[in-house]
């Protein structure tokens, strides 16, 4: 949420706020990119699915977490699990 207005009335500050948008929201709004790549990037963003992006990134996490947690069971004092 970008901040449109702030005033005070008062001892109390007002804030005003714009309605809550993506980056991706606000660079299409701009209207500062050209015609490609306005499309490239729409195409970009029609194509993403989150489900498949979760995915994704949980098995490229996978190893590096693993690792981590192995070495942290390493360096625990006896008896601690």
């Amino acid at each position: 949420m970008k901040l449109i207005e702030k005033h005070r009335e008062g001892s109390r500050w007002v804030r005003k706020h714009d309605r809550p948008q993506t980056a991706y929201q606000r660079l299409l709004a701009l209207n500062a990119l050209n015609t490609k790549a306005c499309k490239q990037l729409r195409e970009e963003f029609a194509s993403l699915d989150p489900f498949d992006l979760h995915e994704r990134l949980e098995k490229r996490l996978h190893p590096i977490l693993s690792k981590a947690h192995k070495e942290d069971l390493k360096e625990a004092p006896v008896g601690a699990q």
